[in-house]
């Protein structure tokens, strides 16, 4: 196996500015699945030893901090390892095997809480040492600018020596990790993700991995919502599939062509009483005078359109009496005294004791 040709660097690298914490495990000896690497606002080492002397206001740990070591971890493109008394860091130099403990791909920022690992895998082999409380501590390993922000973090160790034993070993192999640049992106890639978010030239660190956590939040974003459409169109077609299968209750659903069958009927049907009904109501109306002949056809074609509108109109008609006609068509009247007498002849038919009958049939 050849080595890749690496870039010399041009100058000396100065020893890195890093930091180890300590961490407390949890007291139940459960091996945790979350682990807080870095506290949120200013913070200090908790080992005594007033870490960092460097920083009068000690380490500072916030949102914009947090994105770029997010951005960081996700860029490396594989889990990060979780080991034995930092021995990931040391083992080039020492000489001595470098298991893993567990492993972490995941970041997450928790205002007011800090920078977490959500995703911890653990082995067997440490979750049982966990669990036996024979390892207490953990210890992230950080490097941080002028300032105290935190700007990379390295691999996370199990630990109970949590104080400053390992430090010299640590500065040591980090230094020689970064001189080397086999673990950190130099400028030429920077200046690369910079074009290719469409970022300005020249754009800080800091910026363009923030843009990068902002693009991956967007992307986790549509993928949720892709995958919950996809599971609101797998139960859609499930029922769709359902439906087919069962069919129509037919105490609920009746055949089209039914349907349309019986609207033929009945309206044949309504046609034909309607058409009976007109044709009384106009043959009437013409024998009382109120349709002329002229308007026969009229008033069907009304009728059969609206046979309430016709009967308003023969209820409202007056009888026309055609000249040289009499309105009973020529026919002898019928009925009551009213219809073949006058008011003249019934004064008559009192004033000299006649019935009025008889005196219609005289009369006729």
């Amino acid at each position: 196996m050849c080595d890749m040709p690496r870039k010399a660097p041009s100058a000396p690298v100065p020893p890195a500015r890093f930091a180890a914490l300590s961490i407390t495990l949890g007291a139940d000896g459960r091996a945790p699945t979350e682990i807080m690497l870095l506290p949120a606002g200013r913070f200090r080492a908790t080992d005594g030893s007033g870490r960092p002397q460097d920083v009068p206001a000690g380490w500072r740990m916030d949102a914009a901090a947090a994105a770029r070591l997010i951005a960081q971890i996700g860029a490396r493109g594989a889990d990060t390892v979780i080991d034995y008394e930092h021995q990931t860091l040391v083992a080039q130099t020492a000489g001595v095997p470098a298991p893993a403990a567990g492993w972490f791909s995941r970041l997450e920022w928790r205002e007011g809480s800090g920078l977490w690992a959500t995703d911890v895998r653990w082995t067997d082999r440490a979750a049982a040492m966990i669990a036996a409380s024979e390892y207490r501590y953990l210890s992230p390993v950080f490097t941080y600018d002028p300032d105290g922000t935190p700007n990379r973090l390295f691999p996370v160790a199990l630990t109970n020596n949590p104080g400053l034993g390992a430090l010299p070993e640590l500065s040591a192999a980090l230094t020689a990790l970064i001189a080397q640049h086999t673990e950190f992106p130099d400028m030429d890639l920077l200046a690369s993700l910079v074009a290719a978010l469409g970022l300005p030239a020249g754009t800080a660190e800091a910026t363009a991995l923030t843009a990068v956590t902002a693009l991956k939040t967007k992307h986790d974003e549509l993928a949720t919502r892709v995958a919950a459409l996809t599971g609101e169109k797998t139960t859609l077609e499930g029922q769709v599939a359902a439906l087919t299968a069962a069919g129509p209750d037919p105490a609920k659903y009746v055949p089209v062509a039914a349907v349309t069958e019986l609207q033929g009927q009945l309206a044949a049907l309504t046609a034909q009483v309607t058409g009976g009904e007109v044709d009384k109501l106009v043959a009437d109306a013409m024998a009382a005078g109120k349709i002329p002949p002229a308007l026969e056809a009229w008033a069907r074609d009304l009728g059969k359109k609206d046979v309430a509108a016709l009967r308003a109109y023969i209820g409202a008609a007056a009888p026309v009496v055609v000249p040289g006609q009499t309105q009973t068509g020529g026919k002898k009247p019928e009925g009551g005294r009213a219809a073949q007498l006058d008011a003249g002849e019934l004064a008559v038919c009192t004033a000299m004791g006649l019935d009025p009958a008889d005196f219609a049939k005289a009369k006729a």
